[in-house]
């Protein structure tokens, strides 16, 4: 089962691409940046290449399940250094119920300033575990 997802930007300037599955990008994203939800059923992984922001430092994504009833369900932040250096960084998740799943960045440099802007080159998110 692959998943689907369509990116979207809360501040004005991001945009990113609606390829998912597949390969999408992220540009001028802040902190509290959500994707759009995806159907999940066991298994998710989260890989971004090619990363920048102002300090070229980290980016700090979070899985987390869409819940009708308020809050949502957080699976962890991950921290992602090896995309702001040539290379890929990845967080996967296994082991989830069932449901709707999105990702949301929640630090950029290791700060929760909504000043601190994003660019992800390639954005994946994968759901088959075989891979």
């Amino acid at each position: 089962m692959s998943a689907a997802a369509i990116v979207l930007g809360m501040s004005t300037n991001a945009f990113a691409a609606d390829t998912f599955p597949g390969t999408s990008h992220m540009t001028d994203v802040r902190v509290e940046f959500t994707s759009s939800r995806w159907t999940e059923e066991a298994y998710t992984e989260l890989r971004f290449t090619g990363c920048n922001s102002a300090s070229d430092h980290s980016v700090s994504p979070e899985i987390m399940q869409d819940n009708d009833l308020w809050p949502d369900y957080y699976y962890g932040e991950k921290t992602f250094t090896a995309c702001f250096d040539g290379g890929t960084s990845a967080g996967t998740e296994s082991g989830l119920e069932r449901g709707r799943y999105y990702f949301r960045i929640n630090k950029i440099d290791d700060s929760m300033s909504a000043l601190n802007l994003l660019d992800v080159k390639k954005v994946v998110v994968d759901s088959t575990l075989a891979d």
